[in-house]
């Protein structure tokens, strides 16, 4: 069709993206110093902006999220259905003035780096609504981190799924504040359970956080991390969110949680982890709460790698169990002491599995179990021994074998 232009209003190519009000339907006035001239339509054909999507490509021209010829093609007519992506192989992106928005993606692949900056002073969260395929995806290479622009403390940056869309991390995700590395409450959200999948090369770190990094009111069970996942705690509360036994969060056998953060002990109680790794390179953390339930808390491997991990249950005396599916390991030089304080807190530490067992406490490192604790045994591997000690074993409390057989070797089990 003709373009067709008058002073008051004008219509374009449809080819084209473009928003215009037009002043009447059904007719375009235009006037000239001689007469009035009118264009009669039958009809308008006014597309839905929800059905027509189109694929945008980040070129970087500069750091402006809004501005239109940082993509390509130019984002010149915003829809809640775009696709946006971020490929340029092995590209490194500082991305501004990100606003509350809801697009239909968000691609990160081909090694590309790419963060993310709020455009408002409070939190900028773009929405995925989702469309065909996965909606929220950081591949394998690649990395998102949700930053900050200033030191105005309510900013931050979010990512929330729709009920539709999808999510796929097998990159690094990081919550950050580059400016001057206060915590944020930056978010990876979601609206339905299992939608957001953390593969066995992805990486989420909570490097300057506030707040539960997945929320911590609505739907449970929004991400999965898989064998080999990871995610790393240096900031912020818990991964869980919600009071257990429930939970935003599901760590699957063989992925791993990393403790890095020693004034804030993890939560325990009624949790479910993979392999849990407690990496503080100085200080102490002390788990000073059990539960009532007694809830368990469940692990695959138990790695005290550095620093020192404290289990006494001081402040309300309750008992905090552990279930150990795989091994207990004590790394040189690092300390895990499960002594509750007093007999009213006397709690298990169990090592159950259809495997064989190891405790291994390299002899430089510290290993306690204190006089109101029980390690107990409860192993169905058809082969002894199901429990191998590896170094020095002394037991303060009580040796509960339930099934299985302990064998110390060259090694000396006291109690």
């Amino acid at each position: 069709p003709t373009t067709i232009t008058g002073t008051l209003t004008s219509a374009i190519d449809p080819s084209s993206n473009y928003t215009t009000a037009l002043n009447f339907m059904g007719a375009m006035r235009a006037h000239n110093s001689s007469c009035e001239e009118i264009a009669k339509f039958d009809n308008f054909y006014i597309p839905s902006t929800a059905s027509i999507g189109n694929t945008y490509t980040w070129n970087g021209v500069t750091t402006d999220y809004q501005l239109a010829t940082n993509w390509a093609p130019n984002r010149n007519c915003i829809k809640p259905t775009d696709k946006l992506q971020f490929n340029t192989i092995n590209a490194t992106y500082i991305v501004t003035n990100v606003p509350v928005q809801t697009i239909g993606q968000l691609l990160i692949s081909n090694t590309c780096s790419v963060t993310l900056k709020d455009a408002t002073a409070t939190v900028s969260t773009l929405t995925i609504g989702g469309l065909t395929g996965t909606d929220f995806q950081v591949d394998a290479g690649s990395s998102l981190t949700l930053d900050v622009p200033s030191t105005n403390t309510n900013e931050a940056m979010a990512i929330s799924l729709g009920s539709a869309a999808t999510g796929f991390i097998a990159g690094t995700v990081n919550f950050f504040n580059s400016v001057d590395g206060a915590a944020r409450s930056h978010r990876v959200l979601a609206s339905t359970a299992s939608s957001i999948v953390v593969a066995g090369t992805g990486v989420v770190k909570a490097i300057d956080l506030i707040g539960n990094p997945f929320g911590n009111t609505g739907t449970a069970n929004i991400i999965t991390f898989n064998s080999g996942a990871i995610y790393e705690f240096n900031d912020g509360s818990n991964p869980f969110g919600l009071s257990q036994p429930a939970s935003k969060v599901v760590f699957n056998s063989g992925s791993i949680y990393k403790h890095k953060l020693a004034t804030t002990p993890p939560s325990l109680a009624g949790r479910t982890y993979g392999d849990f790794e407690f990496d503080v390179t100085s200080g102490t953390t002390t788990v000073i709460t059990g539960s009532a339930s007694p809830a368990v808390c469940t692990m695959d491997n138990l790695k005290i790698i550095s620093g020192t991990f404290l289990i006494n249950c001081s402040f309300n005396f309750l008992p905090l169990n552990i279930n150990l599916k795989k091994d207990l390991l004590i790394s040189p030089t690092a300390t895990f002491s499960y002594s509750p304080t007093t007999a009213p807190a006397a709690s298990i530490i169990a090592f159950t599995s259809s495997t064989v067992q190891q405790v291994i406490n390299n002899n430089t490192g510290t290993l306690t179990f204190g006089v109101n604790s029980t390690v107990k045994l409860d192993n169905s591997f058809g082969t002894s021994p199901q429990l191998n000690l590896q170094s020095n074993v002394t037991i303060g409390g009580t040796l509960n074998i339930a099934q299985g057989t302990m064998d110390a070797g060259t090694f000396t089990l006291n109690g």
